[in-house]
């Protein structure tokens, strides 16, 4: 059986991050953890490298990782620059998440860089 997963790549170019980000258009929270998240990439390459290297965070004042065991192919200072960009942008984020009208050049131009 295959699911159909709506996510929206943010390129580093845009969101001005060391990674892409990969954010759900559906709103839905993880029934597993109860929480919004989105997934960044596990490296700092332009182009996505696979599933693998999609690594859950929350979308919260806090973010944090969503996997019991992670291995961080990115720095501290890189994955820090993730989680600030979430906790300044929650809002917004959330917004995309749940409000189907309000897109990716909303999203855009209502984000605050790190």
């Amino acid at each position: 059986m295959y699911s159909l997963i709506e996510m929206s790549m943010f390129r580093k170019v845009d969101t001005k991050l060391p990674v892409n980000l990969w954010i759900d258009e559906d709103g839905e929270r993880n029934p597993k953890h109860n929480l919004s998240r989105l997934k960044f990439q596990n490296n700092t390459s332009d182009r996505f490298t696979g599933r693998k290297d999609l690594i859950p965070i929350s979308v919260d004042e806090n973010p944090r990782i969503l996997l019991k065991k992670f291995e961080p192919k990115i720095t501290v200072k890189e994955l820090q620059a993730v989680q600030d960009f979430i906790s300044k942008n929650r809002e917004i984020i959330l917004k995309y998440m749940n409000d189907p009208q309000f897109g990716q050049g909303d999203f855009l131009a209502h984000m605050k860089t790190v």
